[in-house]
């Protein structure tokens, strides 16, 4: 099992043995008394585990341990900063030859879709947790996929789109940009038809924040 840690300029692998057994402590700066990503060993499975320095976040709360799974993006907490792991098999180095700028954000290209489906796992990662890199990540994605030819366009880019636009707009609730997130879903009642219930409940929920607001 090989475990790719995302830190603030690059990619960081780590690999787990074949047998399951034992614990194990990882980290990108090996001068660190604090190891960042924590594994134990459990009847056959490996298990992600909080320690008195490191939480591990499952959709947004802590949790004392999670059980590692093969193409699942997982959140850490260290010092108010959090991180994200991605595991993948020991012998499919698809996700380590995506290319990467300096934001750490995933390239998409024509036929590949299974680029674009890490893109909505990272980026669904991101959100849920509530990392402040989310925003910025989405409007730059969004950015690029308009500068796009149409050679250049993914299989499904209006759902692609779509996708970015609805996450967006989630992160702006988050963010207490209540008008802006309104707005946001307004427009995608327009263009969004499949997710057109899942829209109204977002608005719904936006008036009550704001009723919550003013009482």
């Amino acid at each position: 099992m090989r475990i790719v840690l995302f830190t603030m300029d690059r990619l960081v692998e780590f690999m787990l043995p074949s047998q399951v057994f034992g614990t194990f402590a990882f980290d990108s700066n090996d001068d660190e008394d604090t190891k960042l990503i924590n594994i134990e060993a459990d009847n056959d499975e490996w298990f992600l585990y909080s320690t008195t320095g490191v939480r591990v976040l499952d959709n947004g709360n802590y949790t004392y341990r999670l059980k590692l799974e093969i193409n699942k993006f997982y959140t850490l907490e260290r010092d108010n900063v959090k991180y994200l792991v991605y595991i993948e098999d020991a012998f499919d180095n698809t996700f380590m030859n995506f290319k990467y700028d300096q934001k750490l954000k995933l390239t998409i290209g024509k036929g590949n879709d299974c680029n674009v489906n890490y893109n909505i796992e990272y980026i669904n990662c991101l959100a849920n947790n509530k990392d402040v890199r989310a925003i910025n990540i989405i409007d730059d994605e969004l950015e690029r996929l308009e500068g796009l030819s149409e050679d250049e366009m993914p299989e499904d880019f209006e759902l692609y789109r779509n996708f970015l636009n609805r996450r967006r707009a989630y992160v702006l609730i988050d963010m207490g940009l209540l008008d802006e997130a309104e707005e946001a879903f307004k427009k995608l009642l327009m263009t969004d038809d499949g997710k057109k219930e899942y829209i109204e409940q977002e608005l719904e929920y936006i008036k009550e924040l704001r009723e919550q607001q003013s009482e």
